[in-house]
């Protein structure tokens, strides 16, 4: 046997077949990450669901809360400014 090509293979054919694995490796991640996004973020809006229904009265008291303070700041920087003398 001189032919020293015999029974090695293509190196075209090799490439494409290696890409070719490679591509479908990198689908099949891209895949099980998206479904692995998906159900992550259907239990988060779940859990939003359950605490929106739990804690509505609580929200409303929280964002009650959060304008008294939004409103005590904006007082105490006015308070705080130089008024300019004429």
């Amino acid at each position: 046997m001189s032919d020293k090509g015999f029974c090695q293979p293509d190196p075209e054919e090799a490439a494409a077949v290696a890409a070719r694995k490679k591509k479908e490796d990198l689908d099949a991640e891209i895949e099980r990450l998206k479904k692995e996004y998906e159900e992550k973020q259907r239990l988060k809006r779940e859990k939003r669901k359950g605490e929106k229904s739990k804690d509505k009265e609580a929200a409303k008291k929280e964002e009650a809360q959060d304008k008294e303070d939004e409103t005590a700041q904006n007082d105490k920087v006015r308070s705080t400014l130089v008024q300019p003398r004429f």
